[in-house]
Formats: C-alpha cells, sequence, structure tokens
C-alpha cells in the first residue's frame, strides 16, 4: 500500500465506501477530494484498502454517531465542556484555518486554562470525529471545514457535563 500513489490509493478505496453506503456512484469531485485528503492525513494508518472505512466514515456523513464509550471517557467528565466551549469559540475565529492555526488556538487555550492538551484534544477528536481513532486532529478539523467542525463541536458540547 504504502509504494502507491494517492491517486492510486483513492481508485482502491473508493470501492469500499461505495459498498459501505457512504459514497454514490457517480463519485462527485467534491467527495474525491474529500477521501484523498483523508488518505493523506492517515498516512501509513492505511494498510489495506479496506481500512479507509475506519479513517474516512465521519468525514461522509452530516453526523457521525458518538461511540458511547468515548462520549463517557472523554467529554462527559468534569471541566470538559468549559474547555471545549474555549477552544469552539478559538476555531470560530481562527485565521488562518490551518493546521497550524488550530494547534496553536488548542494550546492557547489550555495553557490559558491551566490544563493538559491531553485535557481537550481527545475530546475535541470525540465531538469532531465520533471516535478516538482518525488521522490527526487538526487535519480532521481542516478536511471537516470550519463550519462542520464548529457544528460538530456544538453538538459535542450537548453531551458534556
Amino acid at each position: 500500500m504504502q509504494q502507491l500513489t494517492t491517486a492510486e490509493k483513492l481508485e482502491l478505496m473508493l470501492p469500499y465506501l461505495i459498498k459501505a453506503g457512504l459514497v454514490s456512484e457517480p463519485v462527485s469531485a467534491e467527495v474525491r477530494q474529500t477521501v484523498t485528503q483523508v488518505i493523506e492525513a492517515s498516512g501509513d494508518r492505511l494498510k489495506v484498502a479496506g481500512d479507509i472505512l475506519t479513517y474516512a466514515d465521519f468525514f461522509l456523513v452530516d453526523e457521525p454517531v458518538l461511540d458511547p464509550d468515548a462520549v463517557a471517557k472523554r467529554l462527559a467528565t468534569p471541566g470538559t465542556k468549559e474547555l471545549l466551549a474555549a477552544f469552539t469559540d478559538r476555531l470560530a475565529t481562527a485565521e488562518p484555518y490551518s493546521t497550524e492555526q488550530l494547534e496553536l488556538a488548542l494550546k492557547e487555550v489550555v495553557e490559558a486554562a491551566g490544563k493538559k492538551v491531553g485535557d481537550l484534544i481527545h475530546a475535541v477528536r470525540v465531538a469532531a470525529t465520533g471516535t478516538t481513532v482518525g488521522p490527526g486532529l487538526y487535519d480532521c478539523l481542516v478536511i471537516l471545514g470550519r463550519d462542520r467542525a464548529l457544528a460538530r463541536l456544538r453538538r459535542g458540547l450537548t453531551h458534556c457535563e
């Protein structure tokens, strides 16, 4: 898999997404671009073509199903709501909307609260993707785009204590 180009991986992986009902035919240019970004962000995590189902599903649905165990462990914990709300506010105004800027914003939020990155990064991932695995968090947020990411984080806030 690692010897294939991104375009070759895309052609191998699209049938899995189609069969799973996450993508319809003909595959739009927008969906191709999104899946390409996911492939690039996932890097060597994609060992076989079917692995795309683990890493792309939450990008291709309007609202991902939130893993109840992940919600209990990462969102429904004391103090998470305030941190997630602060990061959501920062995400809304982050310029440029890039992986570097989002990482900086998250670090600033946790430092201002006297917390650790781990206190927030996992909660943001669960709120944004519904799961604890996937491409890098900041890549996920950029691939989702600001509006979709904000909607998901706001929805995640409703699961916080």
